[in-house]
């Protein structure tokens, strides 16, 4: 894929498939982003809401993916009310000439922010997003979230929600190129034989639930699949652990042959969903051998397809045997659960036919069918049977594969593909692994000081609260949650009086033990929302949401008294302090500085009222 370098932003750019566009007002993050994504997407970049506007405006359609910060600093819009505006439901009154006559976007929106825990899923989901993802962006985080949206939307999604819930006899309708798909299915004889109930069914409902079942997620993975024709790798692949497991489950018994079927369709599933925005890594780890695909996954740094798949079964409400059992499918023995171990031979059956030594992934097969309890005999009749159902499977759905080749051929190739399996790919596999133990703990490392590296991006380093920047930015949050939630904000200005005395009297080291203990008091007295922040000098800031003006004055004056009632002991004597307080509330403020502004002036008002006084003033 093309990679997008770095440019001017607004620099107009010929539209590519897989463009994302980037909003963010960090040269830093973006760096970091880039380094992780240009080698799956073209990517342009937008430091404002207006070059993100104009970037929109050249690219429309071609754009299939925005990652939007939320505060956008220097911009008109933040990313919510941007996003609102993409959505159609634009929040602002008046908006900027660059932002009005914006065509409606439909693509994905991923809010991208360093503090996910500011905002609810319910909030962003609200205003049109699909997703919130931590920043710095991680391309595995990304590429899941990605693929969870692709399984969301597809059209027998739906349908598989309902099962579960569906009364007796309920229509399950749905449109008519779905039904004609899943009636196809249901009547190949695929899912094996009982799964068409009646011919002239007079709703889905008819062919029973497993059946139903396992026809939906048939079409639903079949939609996630690429139209490339390089895709008919994954298709293969999906097909054969399927029709494995369907086959094993009229042998063993273990599960009816339409949940058999379903259960392996989740196995390669993961990788089909990742090929929708990563077609060529899906690819990689499809033609290695089977028993090494969760490692060289686990080596690019991507999600493993079996974590993808029991994603995807939570996002269709599948009963939990089958999402266990996705899994469990790379187990290196073989799990208790009757599907789960019915999940894990069709995985080693269905690898025969994959990369690797044909004849070791013969014998790996057989040894694995013994400890299921299946014959020799019952394995190699599966092994047999699995090309030509594979390709009736395909036909059936109206995709078409090439002729399967037979185990007979797949078997006199093993002295040319034992290359593949040779002794040094073993030891590349046990020194990739050996590396990924140490990039875990390098990077469990690496986590551990971004955690503190953002906590001191928000935090007073002399006092311990929060800085004036996470403040701004906890201001912005709690204005836009009261205008949603048409309720009080309020906010509390406090100026320590005569600190200039103090620090001539007792200089800079007593003083600043004076500004420590009076955050202490001040954070030691508020509610687990509310925030103290170190405004600057000796001033302080707290930040009330959901807040009333009466009771605002009444958590002002606690504090008050608090920092009055006791003297601080200093190095070298005790320190009387009070401090003078300003309040300003309002009912769904229209910005966050007019609050302040507001309560810098009542603080104003308290010192010329003889300080150590409490005043307020309206927003």
């Amino acid at each position: 894929m093309r990679v997008v370098q770095k440019r001017r932003s607004g620099t107009r750019i010929a539209p590519a498939q897989g463009l994302v566009l980037y909003v963010e007002d960090d040269p830093d993050n973006w760096s970091v982003t880039e380094l992780f994504l240009r080698r799956r997407f073209n990517l342009v970049w937008a430091r404002t809401d207006e070059e993100a506007c104009r970037l929109i405006a050249v690219h429309g359609s071609a754009i299939t993916l925005i990652l939007m910060d939320i505060e956008l600093k220097g911009s008109r819009l933040d990313g919510i009310e941007l996003t609102r505006l993409l959505r159609g439901n634009p929040s602002v009154s008046e908006l900027p000439e660059y932002a009005r006559d914006l065509p409606r976007c439909e693509a994905p929106i991923f809010f991208v922010s360093a503090y996910t825990s500011r905002y609810s899923e319910r909030e962003l989901l609200d205003v049109g997003a699909s997703r919130l993802v931590p920043k710095p962006v991680d391309f595995s985080a990304l590429s899941l979230a990605l693929s969870e949206v692709h399984v969301e939307t597809a059209e027998a999604s739906a349908l598989l929600a309902r099962l579960e819930d569906a009364l007796p006899g309920e229509d399950l309708a749905c449109s008519t190129r779905l039904t004609e798909r899943l009636y196809s299915l249901l009547g190949s004889g695929v899912l094996g034989a009982g799964s068409l109930r009646t011919s002239d069914a007079s709703g889905l409902r008819a062919y029973g639930i497993e059946a139903l079942r396992a026809a939906a997620l048939t079409e639903a993975v079949v939609e996630q699949l690429p139209s490339s024709p390089a895709a008919e790798l994954l298709f293969a692949n999906v097909l054969r652990r399927a029709v494995a497991a369907r086959l094993l489950a009229q042998v063993t018994r273990i599960a009816r042959p339409a949940e058999a079927f379903a259960t392996g369709l989740l196995l390669d599933a993961g990788l089909v969903t990742r090929a929708q925005h990563d077609l060529r890594g899906a690819l990689s780890v499809a033609r290695s051998p089977a028993a090494y695909r969760l490692g060289r996954e686990r080596a690019s740094g991507e999600v493993g397809h079996a974590e993808r798949a029991t994603k995807m079964a939570e996002a269709w409400t599948l009963p939990p045997a089958l999402s266990e059992a996705a899994l469990k499918h790379h187990d290196s023995e073989a799990p208790v659960a009757p599907l789960s171990r019915l999940a894990w031979l069709a995985e080693i059956l269905a690898a025969v036919y994959e990369a690797g030594d044909p004849r070791g992934n013969l014998q790996a097969a057989l040894r694995a069918a013994a400890a299921c309890a299946v014959s020799s005999g019952q394995a190699n009749a599966i092994l047999e049977a699995l090309p030509d159902e594979v390709a009736n499977a395909a036909a059936s759905l109206g995709r078409p594969l090439a002729p399967q080749p037979s185990l007979a051929e797949v078997l006199s190739g093993a002295m040319t593909r034992l290359t593949e399996l040779s002794e040094s790919y073993d030891e590349l596999v046990r020194t990739l692994n050996e590396v990924m133990e140490e990039k875990n703990v390098l990077a469990g490392r690496l986590r551990e000081v971004n955690a503190d590296l953002l906590q001191r991006a928000g935090t007073d380093l002399l006092t311990g609260v929060a800085n004036r920047r996470a403040f701004d930015e906890a201001l912005r949050h709690a204005v836009r949650q009261a205008q949603q939630s048409r309720t009080s904000l309020s906010v509390v200005m406090i100026d320590v009086d005569h600190f200039k005395r103090i620090n001539d009297e007792l200089g800079h080291v007593n003083g600043d033990i004076v500004l420590r203990e009076v955050a202490t008091r001040l954070a030691g007295e508020v509610r687990v929302d509310d925030l103290v922040a170190r405004y600057g000098g000796e001033e302080f800031v707290v930040l009330l949401p959901a807040t009333s003006e009466d009771h605002a004055l009444q958590i002002a004056e606690r504090l008050r008294r608090r920092i009055d009632e006791a003297p601080i002991d200093c190095r070298q004597r005790k320190v009387a302090v009070a401090a003078s307080f300003g309040v300003a509330s309002c009912v769904a403020p229209a910005s966050g500085e007019l609050l302040v502004e507001a309560a810098d002036g009542a603080l104003y008002e308290a010192k010329r009222a003889g300080r150590n006084a409490v005043r307020l003033k309206s927003a």
